[in-house]
């Protein structure tokens, strides 16, 4: 089965980026070494224990938005349904094979994360390593179809590779996002979305079965290799080539083993894009394809922070994502610089040598492959409760409640209904800022399960709000200092009865992008 197609009349460009690195990498050669298995080289990237796909996308497509804001395009509307006329109208698509609810509030709470508004158009796309691509082209369609104004496209993975196969040596977690407007929007040229092609065929590859964790090896690689994967990417790159009717010079694609997109990208014509990055991180699922075009959207000769780019060739860039017996490729064009670009690049050089190492027995631990054989301590309430319903909008949008009479603001609002300096009841909600100076830590080395020591507790007034007490990040626990600055993140405090439950935590500043 196939299909193939072209920009059509309304033409869509990426305007800026943004990666999402987890905290911790680790050599997989530990593992093959563990099960017998040949020697493997390079690095993967690894999720905490408090860090998930959701984790991920916010870190990337908070990123790609603050990459667009400071480059001048604008991209905000109103948190609430009460835009005006003239305010974009804004859509979220995100793809990931391993969303953190298998069925409930995924897009609700990253949206909500990352301050978009209430009114906000989106999709999730899951159910392969295809998810990334399939992400793009519902945002493409989207702004060609003039349903949105400004569109951020996520692709995070965190997925666990079955123990013992070349899945768990091979898989690495991260993200990345990017910024699309309609041609010209912006003010400056960025990459222009040209044409599309997909090919299908009904195999068995790598796949998850119901209630799974771990995804499955391939059963036959030579087979895989030779009857599914090369010949679907390459008839998806030709007929690519042909609609375009250009020659495209680069290309980015999936590579489950490390060495098959290269030959892949060889075989169309083409030089292999965004190897280094697969080095780094490893096989990173859905995001793999989109951040391998990196290097290229950088300017020609320009090295970010000791990252390598890939210089430029007169033809067009081009990505194929394969997963589930599908792949699919989209060409286009570079123009300027992106916003952001090279600050990701910059991120992805400096994970390669100076991310935290971690040993193959840990990483086990934060996947929960090993876990001790203790009862947690449950919650006094359920997640799907009053409380949490009433709360969780305001903790993952981050707001406040500031007195009209005195200017005090006050967190969490639902539980502030008078100031709580002059006992004024006149409160308007207002977003805090995500940045302060440490007022007081304390560092817990002793915690009972689920949490993880040793965990700090820290005080922090944030910038031009309020006082908050969060969470520190566990491993960079050694590193707060009393009127130190930092940075909140996202990250999962908790999985209550099967419920990621999702906070922020202080990160000392010298450790943000």
């Amino acid at each position: 089965m196939s299909a193939g197609s072209t920009a059509g009349p309304t033409p869509v460009e990426i305007v800026a980026a943004g990666v999402g690195l987890p905290a911790f990498r680790w050599s997989p050669g530990e593992a093959a070494k563990l099960w017998g298995q040949p020697a493997v080289s390079g690095s993967l990237a690894a999720c905490g224990s408090d860090e998930d796909s959701m984790t991920l996308a916010w870190s990337a497509g908070s990123q790609a938005l603050s990459a667009a804001r400071n480059a001048g395009i604008r991209i905000d509307a109103p948190r609430t349904t009460s835009a005006s006329r003239g305010d974009p109208r804004i859509g979220c698509y995100w793809g990931t094979t391993s969303p953190p609810f298998a069925e409930g509030p995924n897009l609700a709470f990253l949206a909500s994360s990352l301050g978009l508004p209430a009114g906000t158009e989106g999709y999730l796309t899951c159910g392969s390593p295809l998810a990334g691509a399939t992400a793009l082209e519902a945002a493409w369609n989207a702004l060609a179809s003039h349903r949105v104004d400004v569109a951020l496209v996520v692709a995070s993975d965190a997925r666990k590779g079955a123990t013992g196969t070349a899945t768990e040596t091979s898989f690495g977690d991260g993200a990345v996002a990017f910024v699309l407007l309609r041609a010209g929007r912006s003010g400056s040229q960025g990459a222009l979305l040209l044409g599309r092609s997909t090919r299908m065929m009904p195999v068995v590859d790598r796949y998850r079965g119901p209630g799974e964790l771990s995804t499955h090896d391939l059963y036959d690689a030579r087979l895989f290799r030779e009857a599914i994967f090369l010949p679907l990417v390459r008839e998806a790159g030709e007929s690519l080539a042909s609609a375009t009717g250009e020659a495209i010079s680069s290309w980015s694609i999936t590579d489950p083993d490390g060495r098959l997109a290269s030959g892949a990208a060889k075989a169309l014509g083409g030089t292999p894009a965004g190897g280094d990055i697969r080095r780094t991180i490893g096989d990173t699922g859905a995001p793999a394809p989109l951040l391998g075009i990196l290097p290229s959207l950088a300017r020609s000769g320009e090295d970010p922070d000791g990252a390598r780019t890939e210089p430029r060739s007169p033809g067009l860039l081009g990505l194929i994502a394969y997963g589930g017996g599908q792949a699919t490729a989209i060409a286009m064009r570079c123009g300027g610089e992106i916003a952001g670009v090279s600050t990701a690049l910059g991120q992805l050089a400096s994970f390669g040598s100076g991310s935290t190492i971690r040993t193959h027995v840990e990483i086990m631990k934060a996947r929960g492959v090993l876990a001790a054989e203790v009862e947690p301590v449950p919650m006094g309430l359920p997640p799907g409760g009053g409380a949490f319903v009433r709360q969780v909008g305001e903790v993952l949008e981050l707001t406040g409640a500031r007195c009209v009479d005195c200017g005090t603001i006050m967190t969490p609002p639902s539980i502030h209904p008078s100031c709580t300096g002059c006992g004024g009841t006149s409160l308007v909600i207002v977003p805090l800022t995500r940045d302060g100076t440490v007022v007081t830590f304390v560092v817990n080395h002793t915690m009972p399960a689920p949490f993880e020591a040793p965990l700090p507790l820290v005080v922090i007034d944030l910038d031009r709000s309020g006082r908050l007490m969060v969470q520190g990040a566990g491993e960079k626990a050694g590193q707060f200092t009393v009127g130190g600055r930092v940075h909140l993140v996202l990250r999962r405090y908790a999985l209550e009865r099967s419920v990621p439950v999702y906070g922020w935590k202080a990160v000392p500043e010298s450790d943000q992008p």
